[in-house]
C-alpha cells in the first residue's frame, strides 16, 4: 500500500571503513559529520531526539572520545553546541546491549564490523548477534527510532555468510539488504526445490554460460520462481526472475487470469519478471538466450 509519507524513513549510508582494534574509524566519523551537517531544527525551534546506536563497547567509547576531542578546539564550536543541546535533550550513545527501552526520533546505527583492510575478506565475528538471542537485540536496535533511522555500515550484505549460520546473522544479513534496497523481501533462496523439469534446467544453464548466476525456485511470499538471475554487478539481490513455463500458452482462460494475477503480485514486490514459452524455447533456444541477455543487460544498464 502507498505510504502516507514523502521520504524515506530508513537511510543506507556505505562506508568505506575498516575493523581494526575493535573499532571503525571511518563510521565513527561519518556519525558525527552527519550530525554535524544534517540535523536540522525542527518547526518548534528544537532538534529532534538522537540516539547513537555501536555494535561494541569499544565503537560506543570511541564515538565518545572523538565528541569530547572535538570540544577542545574552537573550529568545532558550531558542533559542539549542537551535541550540547542535543544531549540536554536527551541524546545516548550506547552499544547494542544497552539499548533496550530507548527510543529517539533519530537514530544513528553504526554496523562496525568490515574488512580488517581494503579488500580483505570479512570474518564472521559479528558479537552477539553471532549468540543464541542475537536476533532478540537486533529486533530492539531496529525499531528504537520514532521517524529516521541512519545505517552507516562498510559491509555489503554479500560479506555475510547466512546459510547455516545463527539466526541473528542471517536477519543482520537481510536488513541490510533491506536498507540498501528498499524491497522488503526479495526471495527466499534457501528452499531446496530443485528444478521440476528439463525445460527449466536448460534454460538455467544457459543463463550460466551467459556469465549469470542462477538460483532455481526462488521463493517470494508463497510462490515460487522458477530462476533467480544475478550478476556480479548488482550484488545484493536479484536482476529478474525468468519464468520458464508453457501451461499458461495452452491453459484455460481461468488459468491464464490467475498467471497474470501472479505476475502482478511479483512485481509488485519488485521483480523483474521475464518468460520464456517452450513452443519458442524449442524452435530455437539460442534465439531465446540471445533475447534474455539482451533484456538483462538493459537491466543492469538502467540500475547503474
Amino acid at each position: 500500500l502507498p505510504n502516507t509519507f514523502d521520504y524515506t524513513p530508513i537511510k543506507y549510508i556505505q562506508v568505506n571503513g575498516t575493523f581494526s582494534d575493535h573499532v571503525n574509524d571511518a563510521e565513527a566519523e561519518m556519525v558525527l559529520s552527519i550530525i554535524e551537517n544534517n540535523i536540522n531544527r525542527l518547526p518548534n525551534g528544537e532538534y529532534p531526539t538522537v540516539g547513537i546506536a555501536t555494535f561494541n563497547i569499544a565503537q560506543r567509547n570511541y564515538i565518545k572520545s572523538k565528541i569530547l576531542e572535538r570540544q577542545k578546539f574552537s573550529r568545532f564550536e558550531e558542533f559542539n553546541t549542537k551535541i550540547q543541546e542535543l544531549e540536554e535533550n536527551g541524546m545516548f550513545i550506547k552499544n547494542l546491549e544497552n539499548i533496550q527501552g530507548d527510543e529517539r526520533d533519530v537514530i544513528f546505527i553504526s554496523t562496525l564490523f568490515g574488512p580488517e583492510s581494503p579488500g580483505s575478506k570479512v570474518k564472521q565475528w559479528f558479537g552477539p548477534i553471532n549468540n543464541k538471542g542475537g536476533q532478540r537485540r537486533l529486533n530492539v536496535l531496529f525499531t528504537r527510532a520514532r521517524h529516521n533511522l541512519h545505517l552507516y555500515t562498510s559491509l555489503s550484505s554479500n560479506d555475510i555468510q547466512s546459510e547455516g549460520a545463527p539466526e541473528g546473522r542471517q536477519i543482520f544479513k537481510a536488513y541490510i539488504e533491506y536498507a540498501k534496497t528498499g524491497k522488503l523481501e526479495i526471495g527466499d533462496t534457501n528452499s531446496g526445490r530443485e528444478p521440476p523439469n528439463d525445460f527449466q534446467l536448460f534454460i538455467g544453464e544457459g543463463i550460466k554460460k551467459m556469465g549469470y548466476e542462477i538460483v532455481h525456485e526462488v521463493g517470494v511470499s508463497g510462490f515460487f520462481i522458477d530462476i533467480g538471475v544475478k550478476h556480479k554487478s548488482f550484488p545484493d539481490g536479484f536482476l529478474l526472475g525468468v519464468e520458464c513455463d508453457g501451461r499458461a500458452y495452452h491453459s484455460s482462460k481461468s488459468a491464464r487470469d490467475r498467471d497474470i494475477l501472479r505476475q502482478e503480485i511479483l512485481e509488485g514486490l519488485g521483480w523483474n519478471i521475464y518468460r520464456i514459452w517452450s513452443t519458442d524455447w524449442f524452435k530455437d533456444p539460442n534465439k531465446e538466450l540471445k533475447k534474455l541477455d539482451n533484456y538483462i543487460k538493459r537491466i543492469i544498464k538502467l540500475k547503474n
